[in-house]
Protein backbone atom coordinates (compact mmCIF):
# COMPACT_ATOMS: atom_id res chain seq x y z
CA UNK A 1 0.00 0.00 0.00
CA UNK A 2 1.42 3.50 -0.80
CA UNK A 3 1.83 5.55 1.55
CA UNK A 4 -0.29 9.10 1.96
CA UNK A 5 2.78 11.65 0.64
CA UNK A 6 3.45 12.14 -2.74
CA UNK A 7 6.87 11.62 -4.38
CA UNK A 8 7.98 14.42 -6.86
CA UNK A 9 10.96 13.67 -9.01
CA UNK A 10 12.38 17.28 -10.63
CA UNK A 11 15.06 16.58 -13.20
CA UNK A 12 16.67 18.90 -16.44
CA UNK A 13 17.15 16.10 -18.70
CA UNK A 14 19.00 18.41 -21.03
CA UNK A 15 17.21 17.23 -23.62
CA UNK A 16 18.84 13.34 -23.61
CA UNK A 17 17.09 10.19 -24.47
CA UNK A 18 19.49 8.61 -21.74
CA UNK A 19 18.85 10.50 -19.18
CA UNK A 20 15.24 10.39 -19.80
CA UNK A 21 15.34 6.71 -19.55
CA UNK A 22 17.38 6.55 -16.69
CA UNK A 23 14.96 9.23 -14.69
CA UNK A 24 12.36 7.03 -15.51
CA UNK A 25 13.81 3.71 -14.09
CA UNK A 26 15.16 5.75 -11.17
CA UNK A 27 11.63 6.99 -10.42
CA UNK A 28 10.14 3.25 -10.56
CA UNK A 29 13.32 2.01 -7.85
CA UNK A 30 12.31 4.82 -5.51
CA UNK A 31 8.76 4.41 -6.10
CA UNK A 32 7.74 8.26 -7.47
CA UNK A 33 4.67 9.24 -8.24
CA UNK A 34 5.22 12.53 -10.33
CA UNK A 35 8.34 13.67 -12.22
CA UNK A 36 8.52 17.09 -13.48
CA UNK A 37 11.04 17.44 -16.36
CA UNK A 38 13.00 20.54 -17.42
CA UNK A 39 14.20 19.77 -21.05
CA UNK A 40 12.52 16.61 -22.22
CA UNK A 41 13.78 14.48 -25.21
CA UNK A 42 11.42 15.51 -27.78
CA UNK A 43 10.69 12.73 -30.61
CA UNK A 44 8.92 14.88 -33.64
CA UNK A 45 7.24 13.76 -36.55
CA UNK A 46 4.53 15.20 -38.27
CA UNK A 47 1.53 14.00 -36.41
CA UNK A 48 2.46 14.55 -33.11
CA UNK A 49 5.35 15.72 -30.26
CA UNK A 50 5.93 12.90 -28.02
CA UNK A 51 8.55 11.89 -25.74
CA UNK A 52 10.82 8.77 -24.21
CA UNK A 53 7.13 6.52 -22.79
CA UNK A 54 7.44 4.24 -20.30
CA UNK A 55 4.09 1.93 -19.47
CA UNK A 56 4.35 2.55 -15.78
CA UNK A 57 3.77 6.00 -16.61
CA UNK A 58 1.53 8.32 -18.24
CA UNK A 59 3.00 11.83 -19.86
CA UNK A 60 1.34 15.13 -19.53
CA UNK A 61 2.07 18.22 -21.75
CA UNK A 62 1.91 21.77 -21.18
CA UNK A 63 -0.53 23.57 -23.53
CA UNK A 64 1.59 25.04 -26.68
CA UNK A 65 0.63 28.25 -28.36
CA UNK A 66 1.51 26.78 -31.43
CA UNK A 67 2.09 22.66 -32.50
CA UNK A 68 5.09 23.88 -34.17
CA UNK A 69 7.01 24.93 -30.30
CA UNK A 70 8.30 21.92 -28.48
CA UNK A 71 7.64 22.31 -24.69
CA UNK A 72 10.07 22.62 -22.73
CA UNK A 73 8.57 20.78 -19.57
CA UNK A 74 6.94 17.74 -19.35
CA UNK A 75 5.17 15.86 -16.43
CA UNK A 76 5.29 12.02 -15.74
CA UNK A 77 2.41 10.65 -13.87
CA UNK A 78 2.67 7.08 -12.31
CA UNK A 79 -0.51 4.83 -13.07
CA UNK A 80 -0.34 3.46 -9.85
CA UNK A 81 -0.58 7.18 -8.44
CA UNK A 82 -4.13 7.46 -6.95
CA UNK A 83 -4.48 11.27 -6.70
CA UNK A 84 -5.93 12.38 -10.29
CA UNK A 85 -3.32 14.69 -11.98
CA UNK A 86 -4.49 16.91 -15.18
CA UNK A 87 -3.19 20.00 -16.39
CA UNK A 88 -5.16 22.83 -14.53
CA UNK A 89 -7.68 24.75 -16.28
CA UNK A 90 -5.46 28.28 -15.99
CA UNK A 91 -2.04 27.13 -17.16
CA UNK A 92 -1.06 29.43 -19.77
CA UNK A 93 -0.57 28.35 -23.22
CA UNK A 94 3.57 28.17 -22.58
CA UNK A 95 5.46 25.23 -23.55
CA UNK A 96 7.86 26.51 -21.11
CA UNK A 97 5.49 26.04 -18.10
CA UNK A 98 2.85 24.14 -16.58
CA UNK A 99 0.10 24.08 -13.96
CA UNK A 100 -1.06 20.92 -12.44
CA UNK A 101 -4.39 20.42 -10.57
CA UNK A 102 -3.65 17.19 -8.26
CA UNK A 103 -6.72 15.81 -6.63
CA UNK A 104 -7.04 13.06 -4.10
CA UNK A 105 -9.96 10.79 -5.37
CA UNK A 106 -10.14 10.14 -1.17
CA UNK A 107 -9.93 13.28 -0.17
CA UNK A 108 -13.57 13.68 -3.32
CA UNK A 109 -15.46 11.12 -2.04
CA UNK A 110 -15.32 12.60 2.13
CA UNK A 111 -15.59 15.94 0.94
CA UNK A 112 -19.31 16.84 2.66
CA UNK A 113 -19.58 19.67 -0.63
CA UNK A 114 -18.80 16.87 -3.60
CA UNK A 115 -21.86 16.09 -5.07
CA UNK A 116 -21.77 13.34 -7.71
CA UNK A 117 -22.95 14.36 -10.88
CA UNK A 118 -23.08 11.63 -12.49
CA UNK A 119 -26.88 9.84 -12.33
CA UNK A 120 -26.09 7.22 -14.88
CA UNK A 121 -23.10 5.81 -13.50
CA UNK A 122 -25.02 6.32 -9.52
CA UNK A 123 -27.91 4.12 -11.28
CA UNK A 124 -24.92 1.29 -13.08
CA UNK A 125 -23.46 1.03 -9.31
CA UNK A 126 -27.17 0.04 -8.23
CA UNK A 127 -27.46 -2.22 -11.11
CA UNK A 128 -24.26 -4.32 -10.63
CA UNK A 129 -24.72 -4.71 -6.77
CA UNK A 130 -28.78 -5.54 -6.92
CA UNK A 131 -27.70 -8.22 -9.92
CA UNK A 132 -25.00 -9.37 -7.07
CA UNK A 133 -21.99 -8.86 -10.11
CA UNK A 134 -18.00 -7.81 -9.83
CA UNK A 135 -16.32 -5.36 -11.38
CA UNK A 136 -13.25 -7.59 -12.89
CA UNK A 137 -11.18 -4.49 -13.96
CA UNK A 138 -8.21 -3.41 -11.76
CA UNK A 139 -8.23 -0.15 -10.63
CA UNK A 140 -6.60 2.05 -12.18
CA UNK A 141 -5.58 0.57 -14.96
CA UNK A 142 -7.42 2.14 -17.75
CA UNK A 143 -9.09 0.07 -20.65
CA UNK A 144 -9.24 3.06 -24.01
CA UNK A 145 -6.11 4.44 -24.30
CA UNK A 146 -5.11 7.78 -26.95
CA UNK A 147 -2.20 9.97 -27.14
CA UNK A 148 -4.10 12.98 -26.72
CA UNK A 149 -5.66 11.53 -23.80
CA UNK A 150 -3.86 12.44 -20.67
CA UNK A 151 -4.74 9.56 -18.70
CA UNK A 152 -5.90 6.32 -19.72
CA UNK A 153 -9.74 5.93 -19.27
CA UNK A 154 -12.87 3.26 -18.32
CA UNK A 155 -14.58 2.44 -21.62
CA UNK A 156 -15.15 -0.78 -21.31
CA UNK A 157 -16.33 -2.77 -18.10
CA UNK A 158 -15.92 -6.55 -17.31
CA UNK A 159 -18.62 -7.51 -14.73
CA UNK A 160 -18.96 -11.35 -13.70
CA UNK A 161 -21.44 -12.78 -10.84
CA UNK A 162 -19.60 -12.56 -7.87
CA UNK A 163 -20.04 -16.21 -7.16
CA UNK A 164 -17.65 -17.21 -9.91
CA UNK A 165 -15.64 -13.96 -9.98
CA UNK A 166 -12.53 -15.54 -8.13
CA UNK A 167 -12.07 -18.11 -10.84
CA UNK A 168 -11.80 -15.74 -13.71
Amino acid sequence: MRSASTKILQVNLNSAAHNTESALQVAIELDIDIILVQEPYIITNLSEIRSISHSLFTQLFPNRPSLDITPYTIAYIARSYRSRVALASESPYDSDFQVLDIIDQDYIIKDPLYKARDIEGIALADWIDHHDLALLNTPGIGTFHCSYIARPTNIDLTLAYRSIANYI
